[in-house]
C-alpha cells in the first residue's frame, strides 16, 4: 500500500546514503517523503521525520536537519524499530556543531555516550565519545577532548572497533595539529591509514 511504499523508500534512501550513493539516496528520500506528506497523518510523519532530517543533511541544510533529528530522538523511545536511531546523535552533533551550536552538540553526544555505557554498548559509546571529542576540539577545549580521545582509542582497540578508532585517530590528528606538533600528527595519520574507514563520516 501507499504507506508501506513511503516507508520502504525512506529506508532505501538511508541505505543508499550509507553506501555513498547520494543521487539514489536523494531520489528515494524525496519520493518517500512526498508520499508520506500526501498521507498527512501524524503517525507516518513521526515515522519519517529522521529521514526528513537526512534529506536536509545531505543538502547541507544543517539547522533544519538538526531540528528533525532531535524531533526523531524525542519520539524514538516509543517505537520498536531503531535501525536508524542510533545514528541520530551523531547526525545531531555534526549538524549542531556546523551551525555553531556547540553546547547543543556536546549535550546530545555526551548524554547518549553515557546511555550507551550504562547499557553496556561499548561500540556505540566509544563512537559517540570520539565524536564528542571532535566537537570539544572545535570549542578549543583541548585537554578535555584529549581525555575523551585517549579513552575512546583505548576501548576501540580493545574491542576491535575500527569505526570508532578511525574517529578517535581523526581527533588525535587534529589535537596534535592544533598544538603545533605536526610530526606527531603525521605519525598518527600513518597509523590510522591501516584501519578500515567507515562508510560515511559524521564528524
Amino acid at each position: 500500500d501507499t504507506r508501506s511504499a513511503a516507508v520502504c523508500d525512506v529506508y532505501m534512501g538511508a541505505f543508499y546514503y550509507l553506501c555513498d550513493r547520494l543521487d539514489e539516496a536523494m531520489a528515494s528520500l524525496e519520493r518517500g517523503l512526498q508520499t508520506a506528506e500526501s498521507l498527512g497523518d501524524d503517525d507516518i510523519q513521526a515515522s519519517t521525520v529522521a529521514f526528513k532530517g537526512l534529506y536536509y543533511y545531505i543538502q547541507g541544510l544543517y539547522r533544519e536537519a538538526a531540528d528533525c533529528f532531535e524531533h526523531a530522538l524525542a519520539v524514538e523511545h516509543t517505537r520498536d524499530d531503531r535501525v536508524f536511531n542510533q545514528y541520530l546523535p551523531l547526525f545531531i552533533g555534526h549538524s549542531a556543531a556546523l551551525i555553531g551550536h556547540f553546547n547543543r552538540a556536546v549535550g546530545v553526544l555526551d548524554a547518549y555516550r553515557r546511555k550507551a555505557q550504562l547499557e553496556g554498548d561499548k561500540s556505540w559509546a566509544t563512537l559517540y565519545q570520539a565524536s564528542l571529542a571532535m566537537v570539544l576540539l572545535r570549542m578549543n577545549r583541548r585537554k578535555e577532548a584529549l581525555a575523551h580521545i585517549n579513552e575512546a582509542r583505548e576501548v576501540a582497540i580493545e574491542t576491535s572497533n575500527d569505526r570508532a578508532l578511525y574517529f578517535a585517530h581523526r581527533g588525535l590528528i587534529l589535537y596534535h595539529y592544533m598544538e603545533g606538533r605536526y610530526s606527531e600528527a603525521e605519525e598518527v595519520a600513518r597509523q590510522a591509514s591501516s584501519y578500515e574507514q567507515p562508510e560515511r563520516d559524521y564528524t
